[in-house]
């Protein structure tokens, strides 16, 4: 018989509930952009290629976390020789 590790369950599934937006401000407005293949599929669903804070908290009650992901600048360096 084989045992089951319920913690790595537990851990497959906050994986699976969790989705990936960023934040930007667009000429004053509050942008939610999906940024993985879930936030996606629900932009998609509900036929919005952005997102608001009160379909964010519906997603949450859902059973879904959400995380914000930061964009990173790109750093231009100059090579000594």
């Amino acid at each position: 018989m084989e045992i089951i590790n319920t913690n790595t369950i537990i851990e497959d599934l906050n994986k699976k509930l969790k989705i990936k937006v960023s934040i930007k401000t667009v000429y004053g407005v509050e942008r939610i952009y999906p940024k993985c293949k879930i936030s996606n599929s629900f932009s998609r669903l509900m036929r919005k290629k952005t997102f608001d804070r009160e379909e964010i908290q519906e997603i949450k009650t859902m059973g879904y976390s959400v995380e914000v992901v930061t964009e990173q600048l790109w750093q231009y360096r100059t090579w000594k020789k």
